[in-house]
């Protein structure tokens, strides 16, 4: 298989390629009514906690392409979680 991931886990000088630039946390509200609201009340807030599809591969290198094909998840995993 040809490899379509660089190999930046290898060098120190590419640790933050395709980082987003850092800003302020915040959720949106609609109005100044809700801005008062605790954030899990407003409609643009979506929580991770809750189970999730999930896949494990052993390298990078084993993920499907996406443009080529969909990924079968086989397991699920439960948010939050600890996994090392």
């Amino acid at each position: 298989m040809p490899h379509r991931i660089p190999d930046y886990h290898r060098s120190l000088q590419h640790l933050h390629v395709e980082c987003e630039v850092p800003h302020a946390y915040f959720i949106p509200a609609e109005n100044a009514e809700t801005a008062a609201l605790p954030r899990y009340e407003s409609r643009y807030f979506t929580p991770l906690l809750g189970e999730w599809d999930f896949r494990y591969y052993k390298s990078v290198r084993e993920v499907p392409d996406l443009e080529r094909e969909d990924i079968e998840f086989t397991e699920r995993l439960y948010v939050p979680m600890n996994w090392q």
